[in-house]
């Protein structure tokens, strides 16, 4: 499900329906990384942090943003990790 909700936020998110896409993850944030996973929670991270940044709210992203670069530096598969940072480390 975690997946899915991903995919369809990033449709709605290309078609710049930010606050579709938005409402698609925010019951995710209540998951633990743990249970989906620190990719996903990653990628769930940063798309938190797209959207919030595209509706102005910076300070939030940037929150968003901490936590998705925390998430994929702890995969255990370094380049793993890299490939979805932007932020070498």
């Amino acid at each position: 499900m975690t997946f899915a909700k991903l995919h369809l936020a990033v449709s709605y998110t290309d078609e710049f329906a930010f606050e579709e896409a938005r409402a698609q993850l925010r019951p995710l944030e209540a998951v633990a990384p743990a249970v989906m996973g620190l990719r996903y929670h990653g990628q769930l991270m940063s798309s938190l942090g797209q959207h919030a940044a595209f509706l102005g709210d910076l300070q939030t992203a940037v929150g968003y943003f901490k936590a998705a670069v925390r998430d994929f530096s702890g995969l255990s598969h370094q380049t793993e990790g890299r490939k979805h940072s932007i932020i070498p480390y």
